[in-house]
């Protein structure tokens, strides 16, 4: 999916990527998203449940099983991606301090020429969503995040390729 609007410089383009990056790499090990997954677990146990219940003809016909199976789908969704975005906002505001804390010397560190690399590698695939050199909303990174753990082979490749690609990195302004 290609960027609409006027066309990102190359240092957006740059922070864009580390941000987004960035932002995916730890809510990958985030506990919290180990916690929403447990918790998704356990409600799809819980409609696997009442799918049981609810084929076994029990005596109200399986609508007690029926209501609950319900409620679980409707509230897992917005209740997982209310967390979902909450975290990544905290995210977000904590990567996006650390980048501003010294913007002269941001600046000369997104101008290193080993950024192109990066943008390079990001600007070759398309999974049908904003790419990472875009400033991703919380809904995009929580697809990412969902493509990536569910085991995407052409996300990982690129995420790897990012990885090989970030030990090439300088190290940035004040983490001397």
């Amino acid at each position: 999916m290609t960027h609409q609007g006027p066309p990102l410089t190359r240092e957006e383009k740059a922070v864009n990527l580390m941000t987004n990056y960035t932002i995916l790499f730890v809510s990958m090990f985030e506990e919290v998203f180990s916690t929403i997954a447990v918790g998704m677990t356990e409600a799809t146990a819980g409609m696997g449940a009442a799918i049981a219940e609810a084929m076994s003809g029990e005596s109200d016909g399986g609508t007690a099983a029926k209501k609950q199976m319900e409620k679980i789908k409707s509230q897992i969704g917005p209740e997982v991606s209310g967390q979902i975005k909450q975290l990544f906002s905290g995210i977000r505001k904590d990567v996006s301090s650390k980048m501003s804390e010294s913007i002269p010397e941001s600046k000369s560190y997104f101008a290193n020429p080993t950024f192109d690399h990066g943008i390079a590698i990001v600007e070759k695939y398309d999974f049908a969503l904003p790419r990472f050199t875009e400033k991703l909303s919380d809904d995009d990174l929580a697809s990412y995040l969902v493509l990536l753990k569910s085991g995407d082979e052409t996300l990982g490749k690129m995420f790897g390729e990012l990885g090989s690609w970030q030990q090439s990195l300088p190290k940035p302004p004040g983490r001397d």
